[in-house]
């Protein structure tokens, strides 16, 4: 009976080291995705940045482009419906 209590304990014991030890390696596993998904993150946040600016620029362009186009209109419009008074003698 003695020898089935040590055969049990010592089983126990090396059954709690495998247990540690894969968990430690479940816990390395998991920071190294972790660490991946943390640098993918800012590889995507850059880009997406990048991906912004570059869509807010087009838009102040095209803005700019309008209100020259409105501008030219309106000085347009100005012109045919107010003409300047000709000064002949």
């Amino acid at each position: 009976m003695e020898q089935l209590k040590d055969y049990v304990r010592e089983r126990s014991k090396k059954l709690e080291a495998t247990l540690v030890s894969l968990q430690q390696q479940m816990e390395r596993r998991f920071d190294q995705r972790l660490k991946d998904q943390i640098g993918n993150f800012g590889i995507w946040q850059a880009n997406f940045t990048q991906v912004n600016s570059g869509r807010q620029q087009v838009l102040e362009d095209k803005i700019g482009e309008n209100y020259t186009t409105a501008a030219t209109i309106c000085a347009q419009a100005r012109a045919n419906f107010f003409p300047s008074p000709s000064f002949s003698a």
